[in-house]
């Protein structure tokens, strides 16, 4: 039987009450360890709490950040330190549990464990970050992780995580007719790869928006996710042709190198874990 290592927990309210204490005192971890918290709580029953395990993922985060000048500004590293975090946290097998789909997990690591961190990548604090939720400074990095992890036998795994720009990822991850649906969020963000080399920025990200309007249209009519993958790869396939035609983009040159690259658009869908 698989060990379930269950996290600790922090409600909402609590969370309001320590961004308030920090906004005066300084954003700094409250305690040195876990089981110093008094407050700290977990599930009763299901499993056992590894203060240890956890406490060794907030140190590699926050060595992470140190490679990358932490406690210095960011300044235009963010992204290197979400992609690095992303993968980090995407490999942490003991997270595949549902303690990791619970908000009130990410609350507790972000505004007990990290909060200097957090606030060093997001330097206007808001609350957002700190509470769980699609924009906590973590949650989120986990989230995309899990989800556009292509699997161990590619041989270019994190190749969604590298090359998507913050903006394409928010446009994926925060909305919820593609994020609640994990495959279509993959198969997504493949056709988006497909055709970015291809196709210039500026026409680019109008495509990918109008694309996904077709796409959560289109799944308003059938369950995309009920679909065979040569199926999804059809609909988001159509999607962006419709959208890209739409805009008034194509010439035949851009045509054929897109077509070369739908070629193998399919062989990558393999490798994805699920």
């Amino acid at each position: 039987m698989t060990r379930v290592h269950l996290l600790p927990r922090m409600k909402k309210r609590h969370v309001h009450d320590q961004l308030e204490h920090m906004r005066v005192e300084g954003f700094k971890p409250a305690y040195q360890g876990v089981r110093d918290d008094p407050a700290m709580y977990y599930a009763t029953s299901g499993g056992s709490l590894d203060a240890a395990r956890i406490e060794d993922l907030v140190k590699r985060i926050r060595e992470e950040a140190r490679q990358l000048g932490f406690p210095a500004s960011i300044g235009r590293k963010v992204g290197d330190f979400d992609t690095r975090v992303t993968i980090l946290l995407a490999q942490e097998e003991w997270l595949n549990t549902g303690e990791a789909l619970r908000d009130d997990v990410w609350s507790y690591i972000a505004t007990m464990m990290l909060p200097d961190v957090v606030v060093w990548r997001f330097p206007s604090a808001n609350d957002e970050r700190f509470l769980g939720g699609v924009r906590n400074t973590f949650q989120r990095l986990w989230t995309r992780g899990v989800v556009l992890d292509r699997g161990e036998l590619s041989d270019d795994r994190w190749a969604l995580i590298e090359r998507l720009g913050e903006e394409t990822l928010v446009q994926i991850f925060e909305r919820s007719g593609l994020s609640n649906n994990p495959v279509l969020a993959r198969h997504f963000a493949e056709g988006y790869l497909s055709w970015v080399d291809n196709v210039d920025q500026a026409n680019m990200q109008r495509t990918m928006r109008d694309a996904m309007m077709i796409l959560l249209l289109r799944n308003k009519i059938i369950d995309l996710s009920l679909l065979s993958e040569e199926r999804m790869h059809q609909e988001v396939w159509l999607a962006f042709r419709t959208a890209w035609e739409k805009r008034g983009c194509h010439h035949d040159d851009t045509e054929q190198d897109i077509e070369r690259s739908r070629k193998g658009f399919l062989k990558g869908l393999m490798f994805w874990r699920r």
